[in-house]
């Protein structure tokens, strides 16, 4: 995502003006990889490409460590390939207990298929976004 592409969508977030000041000043074009941005307490990890390869980059020291996912793959009719088992086994595991889950796929096979691993449905989150819905899960279980 270029820079005025951001910052023209941090535009919809007034609340989080500092925050964005602080991830524009570090914007790289992005190409393929992890990008990491640190704000205080939290850390900011952007993933672009495929979550395929990606994902095993993150190794056994991840278990149970990332709070929040944010999965912007288009739905399963479109992207067959990143909605997998091998996904949301991963997910889950690198997942946080109370850890969160969002994107804007509702495809009732992503539903299932977090159902089935025990997650928590926890709502159609369309208040949190200007356009559209984002489809909001909590880890609640081990697996």
């Amino acid at each position: 995502m270029p820079l005025d592409a951001l910052q023209q969508a941090h535009l919809a977030y007034p609340q989080f003006s500092h925050l964005a000041q602080h991830l524009q000043q570090h914007w790289l074009n992005p190409i393929q990889g992890c990008y990491r941005f640190h704000f205080d307490e939290t850390t900011l990890d952007l993933w672009f490409g495929d979550v395929a390869e990606n994902l095993p980059q993150l190794g056994d020291y991840m278990n149970s460590k990332i709070d929040a996912w944010f999965l912007d793959g288009f739905a399963p009719s479109k992207n067959p390939d990143m909605w997998n088992e091998q996904l949301y086994q991963q997910i889950f595991r690198f997942t946080k207990l109370q850890g969160t889950f969002a994107t804007f796929t509702a495809a009732s096979a992503v539903r299932k298929r977090l159902r089935k691993m025990q997650a928590l449905i926890l709502r159609n989150a369309k208040a949190l976004v200007k356009n559209g819905n984002v489809f909001l899960v909590k880890k609640r279980m081990k697996n």
